[in-house]
Protein backbone atom coordinates (compact mmCIF):
# COMPACT_ATOMS: atom_id res chain seq x y z
CA UNK A 1 0.00 0.00 0.00
CA UNK A 2 1.41 3.63 -0.82
CA UNK A 3 0.12 5.25 2.69
CA UNK A 4 -0.45 4.44 5.43
CA UNK A 5 -3.03 5.64 7.44
CA UNK A 6 -1.99 6.01 11.68
CA UNK A 7 -3.90 7.52 14.03
CA UNK A 8 -7.56 8.29 14.53
CA UNK A 9 -9.77 7.47 11.72
CA UNK A 10 -12.33 9.84 11.92
CA UNK A 11 -12.15 13.05 13.95
CA UNK A 12 -15.76 15.31 13.73
CA UNK A 13 -14.41 17.57 15.87
CA UNK A 14 -11.56 19.08 13.18
CA UNK A 15 -12.10 22.20 11.43
CA UNK A 16 -10.12 23.17 8.44
CA UNK A 17 -11.27 26.22 6.90
CA UNK A 18 -14.59 26.52 5.94
CA UNK A 19 -15.38 25.14 2.34
CA UNK A 20 -12.32 22.53 2.51
CA UNK A 21 -13.33 19.85 4.24
CA UNK A 22 -15.64 17.14 2.53
CA UNK A 23 -17.53 14.73 4.25
CA UNK A 24 -17.75 11.72 2.74
CA UNK A 25 -20.20 9.91 5.30
CA UNK A 26 -19.75 6.47 2.65
CA UNK A 27 -18.58 2.78 3.79
CA UNK A 28 -15.37 1.60 2.86
CA UNK A 29 -17.51 -0.42 -0.62
CA UNK A 30 -18.56 3.14 -1.37
CA UNK A 31 -15.31 4.74 -1.45
CA UNK A 32 -12.84 4.92 -4.69
CA UNK A 33 -16.20 4.81 -6.86
CA UNK A 34 -16.34 6.99 -9.62
CA UNK A 35 -18.58 9.70 -7.76
CA UNK A 36 -15.81 9.93 -5.16
CA UNK A 37 -13.11 9.88 -7.43
CA UNK A 38 -15.04 12.91 -9.19
CA UNK A 39 -15.42 14.84 -5.73
CA UNK A 40 -11.76 14.28 -5.04
CA UNK A 41 -11.28 16.22 -8.45
CA UNK A 42 -13.51 18.55 -7.74
CA UNK A 43 -12.09 19.26 -4.10
CA UNK A 44 -8.43 19.53 -5.72
CA UNK A 45 -9.75 22.28 -8.28
CA UNK A 46 -11.00 23.77 -5.52
CA UNK A 47 -8.07 23.94 -3.22
CA UNK A 48 -5.67 24.88 -6.18
CA UNK A 49 -8.61 27.77 -7.16
CA UNK A 50 -7.71 29.11 -3.81
CA UNK A 51 -4.00 28.30 -3.70
CA UNK A 52 -3.19 28.64 -7.34
CA UNK A 53 0.81 28.92 -6.61
CA UNK A 54 1.46 27.43 -4.08
CA UNK A 55 2.94 23.61 -3.10
CA UNK A 56 1.24 20.78 -1.94
CA UNK A 57 3.35 21.45 1.59
CA UNK A 58 2.55 25.12 1.13
CA UNK A 59 -1.28 24.36 0.90
CA UNK A 60 -1.17 21.98 3.83
CA UNK A 61 0.54 24.69 6.44
CA UNK A 62 -1.83 26.88 5.08
CA UNK A 63 -4.76 24.67 6.10
CA UNK A 64 -3.36 23.85 9.58
CA UNK A 65 -1.61 20.66 8.66
CA UNK A 66 1.78 20.04 10.06
CA UNK A 67 4.65 18.18 7.87
CA UNK A 68 7.02 16.71 9.66
CA UNK A 69 9.60 14.59 8.01
CA UNK A 70 11.31 11.22 9.04
CA UNK A 71 13.41 7.83 8.14
CA UNK A 72 11.46 4.72 9.13
CA UNK A 73 10.73 1.16 7.93
CA UNK A 74 8.57 -1.66 9.86
CA UNK A 75 8.97 -5.52 9.87
CA UNK A 76 12.78 -5.06 9.84
CA UNK A 77 12.76 -3.23 6.54
CA UNK A 78 10.46 -5.48 5.09
CA UNK A 79 7.60 -2.63 4.64
CA UNK A 80 8.13 0.62 3.75
CA UNK A 81 6.08 3.62 3.42
CA UNK A 82 6.29 7.17 1.81
CA UNK A 83 3.94 8.25 4.37
CA UNK A 84 0.92 8.65 6.96
CA UNK A 85 -1.33 10.97 8.31
CA UNK A 86 -3.52 12.05 11.30
CA UNK A 87 -6.44 14.17 11.89
CA UNK A 88 -5.90 15.20 15.31
CA UNK A 89 -3.35 17.53 15.51
CA UNK A 90 -3.28 17.49 11.92
CA UNK A 91 -0.36 16.32 11.06
CA UNK A 92 1.40 14.36 7.83
CA UNK A 93 4.72 12.87 8.09
CA UNK A 94 6.89 11.74 5.28
CA UNK A 95 9.30 8.81 5.15
CA UNK A 96 12.17 10.62 3.54
CA UNK A 97 13.77 6.91 3.34
CA UNK A 98 11.31 5.44 1.28
CA UNK A 99 10.95 8.80 -0.86
CA UNK A 100 14.88 8.69 -0.95
CA UNK A 101 14.79 5.11 -2.57
CA UNK A 102 12.14 6.10 -5.14
CA UNK A 103 13.75 8.60 -6.60
CA UNK A 104 16.87 6.58 -6.64
CA UNK A 105 15.24 3.77 -8.53
CA UNK A 106 13.55 6.64 -10.68
CA UNK A 107 17.18 7.80 -11.95
CA UNK A 108 17.95 4.62 -13.41
CA UNK A 109 15.15 5.99 -16.78
CA UNK A 110 15.99 8.96 -17.72
CA UNK A 111 12.78 9.35 -19.84
CA UNK A 112 11.04 9.75 -15.99
CA UNK A 113 13.96 11.07 -13.67
CA UNK A 114 12.59 14.73 -14.41
CA UNK A 115 9.40 13.74 -12.76
CA UNK A 116 10.17 11.62 -9.97
CA UNK A 117 13.24 13.39 -7.88
CA UNK A 118 13.08 13.60 -3.84
CA UNK A 119 11.04 16.90 -3.81
CA UNK A 120 8.73 15.85 -6.22
CA UNK A 121 7.94 12.31 -4.88
CA UNK A 122 7.58 14.63 -1.32
CA UNK A 123 4.94 16.74 -2.77
CA UNK A 124 2.79 13.71 -4.98
CA UNK A 125 2.91 12.17 -1.24
CA UNK A 126 1.68 15.25 0.98
CA UNK A 127 -0.91 15.95 -1.85
CA UNK A 128 -2.20 12.04 -1.78
CA UNK A 129 -2.28 12.52 1.94
CA UNK A 130 -3.54 16.14 2.61
CA UNK A 131 -6.88 14.13 0.91
CA UNK A 132 -7.12 11.65 3.71
CA UNK A 133 -7.06 15.06 5.67
CA UNK A 134 -9.46 16.77 3.82
CA UNK A 135 -11.86 14.01 3.47
CA UNK A 136 -11.77 12.69 6.73
CA UNK A 137 -10.85 9.35 5.33
CA UNK A 138 -8.62 6.58 6.65
CA UNK A 139 -6.29 4.99 3.81
CA UNK A 140 -8.40 1.79 2.55
CA UNK A 141 -8.43 0.02 -1.37
CA UNK A 142 -11.14 2.23 -1.76
CA UNK A 143 -10.28 6.03 -0.62
CA UNK A 144 -6.85 5.29 -2.28
CA UNK A 145 -8.08 5.60 -5.81
CA UNK A 146 -9.65 9.07 -4.69
CA UNK A 147 -6.43 10.34 -2.95
CA UNK A 148 -4.19 9.47 -6.02
CA UNK A 149 -7.18 11.49 -8.34
CA UNK A 150 -6.78 13.97 -5.81
CA UNK A 151 -3.34 14.38 -5.89
CA UNK A 152 -3.10 14.12 -9.49
CA UNK A 153 -5.51 17.07 -10.16
CA UNK A 154 -3.95 19.38 -7.23
CA UNK A 155 -0.43 18.50 -8.98
CA UNK A 156 -1.46 18.64 -12.86
CA UNK A 157 0.41 15.22 -13.04
CA UNK A 158 -0.09 13.39 -16.36
CA UNK A 159 0.53 9.92 -14.64
CA UNK A 160 -0.93 8.50 -11.59
CA UNK A 161 0.61 8.93 -7.97
CA UNK A 162 0.21 5.20 -8.14
CA UNK A 163 3.97 5.15 -9.79
CA UNK A 164 5.86 6.29 -7.48
CA UNK A 165 4.15 3.02 -5.76
CA UNK A 166 5.86 1.05 -8.04
CA UNK A 167 9.52 2.71 -7.92
CA UNK A 168 9.75 1.85 -4.40
CA UNK A 169 9.28 -1.61 -5.04
CA UNK A 170 11.65 -1.51 -8.11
Amino acid sequence: MLMKWLGERRCLEFRLQPGFAIDSGQSPAEAGTPNTVSAACALARQVREKYPLQRADEIARALGVEIITDEWSVANGRVVYFAECRLRPPQIRLNLAAIRIAAQNAQADSAIAAWFSERRIAEIVTAHELYHILARQASSQGTEASAHAFARELLHLPFSPQLCERLLMA
